[in-house]
């Protein structure tokens, strides 16, 4: 493992730290409690923000089959397809004339298993539900209104034997296998004929992960540890994927709605954690950063991460996941954690990161704040060395870098010449080379740490350039996600990436003539942990015409 890996594996593990945090769930409520988070004050500065984003469940009553693994309620397909055809239009004048309500119906057929369909009325709603697998093997329903019972009938005949269609009084069908049907065709029906009070205006789909957890639990983590054990993941990253999935396991809703406007598209997706649970605790435990450090990270091509998590009361709970490499004594194992505890403590701030691209190598550099940060450079030092996996080998030299009246340590990694050809291969894809440097350095209230083939030349540009304007789209970022009370933004320059990956090994890398941002924002409500993912009709345009070779 990297230094690159022990940093970023920084965002991964404060998530992962609910699971092991968590002493046990308690039975799921019928309706999550919502806490109002603090303001955020990560640069000394209150924030006023609305409500927090979260996309709401379906209804569902007591009368739902007993089997009932996810459901999907789409209000107004017609409604669906304007806003598509506005967005369409948005990106390209004329676009939104290939889209019609009566082509997004015929796909509900083959998506079913039979034919085209025809004769739904796309002015009422399109309910799914979709029963335990392991029990049906053909699992999902659908209903919907009808217009014309007669060319609906008759795109239904000639189908297959194993899907059919039950007529219901006020102009509802519901389609799907025989058995599903028995099971909960009627109670689907009624979610079109009387839609439930508090249904979602937008398409939405809601899986019960509770009832999958109940089911199949499981078999979802041995599958997650089966792959992690095909994909040889170092140590820290196999104990965070198994925890993050012991996680997982105390949810009880994944909730995804879809927001179509005409200059935006955007998916929400939000899951509520089973009350009590260490899941739920951590969510609790957050509040909305303030975005300060993102702009004071050296501009370029790449991707950007910043925010803020709180996680001062998962620190034990977090060094139990955490060991220095294998074959280390106890004395080792108790300086190392000693170490990780002056890390995590001394992080107490906010937090951004750049990875570049750049001529298909890869590096990253990391500003995080802290209130000891001479302290916590020289004890990430220590811990980014003494935790790498055995194949991997490591030299600190401290006072290693010098710019004027910074000093920093200089963290070597290199792959052993004994080390399997999997791991050797993994570490010249991701940085270029067998080896890869590391630089800590401390300011007056922050910690930097560049990782790359370059690492010295990346600290100089940062240390010479100082605080970097934010382009107008990454600014408008900003302000999204601080306007939505979000903890964490994840800022992609598309087009960027894609010009950087091209170019020459230490090549300039122009910025594109037109931007193309994808921004991910990453928030807490209560319970709640949400994450939506925004696509403006511009970048879609801007991809279009601008990601050609």
């Amino acid at each position: 493992m990297n230094g690159a890996r022990v940093w970023s594996s920084r965002f991964l593990l404060a998530l992962a730290v609910a699971a092991a945090a968590c002493g046990g769930a308690s039975p799921p409520s019928s309706k999550p409690t919502a806490a109002t988070p603090p303001p955020a004050t990560g640069d000394g500065v209150a924030l006023t923000q609305p409500a927090p984003t979260a996309a709401l469940p379906i209804p569902t009553d007591a009368t739902a089959p007993a089997d009932l693994m996810a459901r999907g309620f789409v209000a107004s397909p017609a409604r669906l397809i304007t806003d598509a055809a506005a967005f369409a239009n948005t990106v390209m004048p004329g676009m939104g004339a290939q889209l019609s309500p009566d082509l997004l119906l015929a796909m509900i057929g083959p998506a079913l298993g039979t034919q085209p369909l025809a004769g739904l009325d796309a002015s009422r709603p399109v309910a799914l539900a979709v029963l335990d697998p392991g029990a049906y093997p053909q699992p999902m329903l659908l209903a919907a209104g009808v217009t014309d019972r007669a060319a609906f009938d008759a795109a239904m005949d000639g189908g297959p034997s194993t899907v059919r269609a039950i007529h219901f009084a006020g102009g509802v069908v519901v389609i799907g296998p025989d058995a599903a049907l028995t099971a909960g065709a009627g109670w689907l029906a009624a979610q079109v004929a009387a839609p439930p009070t508090g249904a979602p205006t937008a398409p939405t789909l809601t899986v019960h992960l509770d009832q999958v957890w109940a089911r199949h639990g499981d078999r979802v983590r041995e599958a997650m540890r089966g792959a992690g054990q095909a994909a040889m993941l170092d140590k820290l990253t196999s104990e965070i994927t198994t925890s993050m999935v012991d996680g997982l396991l105390n949810t009880r809703e994944l909730v995804v709605t879809l927001d179509v406007g005409a200059t935006e598209a955007s998916a929400t997706a939000t899951v509520r954690a089973a009350p009590d649970s260490g899941v739920a605790r951590f969510a609790a435990a957050q509040h909305p950063a303030s975005f300060a450090l993102l702009t004071r990270l050296a501009s370029g091509p790449g991707i950007v991460v910043g925010g803020e998590l709180q996680f001062e009361q998962f620190i034990d709970a977090m060094l139990a996941l955490v060991g220095p490499k294998d074959g280390a004594t106890a004395a080792e194992a108790a300086r190392y954690r000693e170490a990780m505890r002056t890390v995590y403590q001394g992080l107490s701030g906010p937090m951004a990161m750049r990875m570049d691209v750049a001529g298909g190598r890869t590096s990253m550099t990391m500003m995080m704040g802290s209130a000891r940060p001479a302290a916590t450079a020289a004890a990430m030092a220590a811990v980014t060395a003494a935790g790498l996996s055995p194949e991997v080998a490591a030299t600190v030299q401290r006072g290693g870098f010098r710019h004027k009246k910074v000093r920093g340590d200089v963290i070597t990694t290199t792959v052993r010449p004994s080390a399997p050809a999997a791991v050797r291969q993994s570490m010249e894809t991701a940085w270029g080379g067998p080896a890869a440097t590391s630089v800590v350095i401390a300011l007056a209230d922050a910690v930097v740490m560049a990782i790359g083939q370059d690492a010295k030349a990346m600290l100089v540009r940062q240390l010479d350039g100082g605080a970097t304007a934010a382009s107008p789209e990454l600014t408008t970022a900003i302000a999204s996600a601080s306007a939505r009370r979000a903890s964490l933004l994840v800022y992609f320059d598309l087009l960027g990436m894609i010009a950087a990956q091209r170019a020459a090994p230490g090549a300039t890398v122009p910025a594109p003539a037109v931007p193309a941002p994808l921004p991910i924002e990453i928030g807490f409500g209560g319970a709640d942990t949400w994450l939506r993912v925004g696509m403006s009709a511009d970048t879609v345009r801007a991809l279009a015409l601008g990601a050609k070779p």
